[in-house]
């Protein structure tokens, strides 16, 4: 399964693709990135944002749609909080 969210415009962020481990290595998850990137063609603005956090030892894949690992030079760490009522 894959999901993506987004504001509609310039923010798209590739929350999960999940593939079941009995079906990695099928094409499975390349169908299912090539149909996310078909809906970005069709729906983000030219320069739009699109993130997304990898499994580790996973960048391999999604740098071959072009996507960067970070940080680099020019983009800081990507970062991750999980939210829990300690906040509130």
């Amino acid at each position: 399964m894959v999901r993506i969210i987004g504001d509609g415009g310039l923010v798209y962020y590739i929350q999960d693709l999940i593939v079941k481990p009995e079906y990695q290595r099928k094409g499975i998850g390349k169908a299912l990135m090539n149909k996310v990137i078909e809906y970005l063609r069709m729906h983000a603005s030219r320069n739009s944002i699109i993130g997304l956090m990898s499994a580790k030892d996973k960048e391999h894949f999604y740098e071959t749609y072009g996507f960067v690992k970070r940080p680099t030079e020019l983009f800081g760490s990507g970062m991750t909080m999980f939210w829990t009522a300690d906040y509130l």
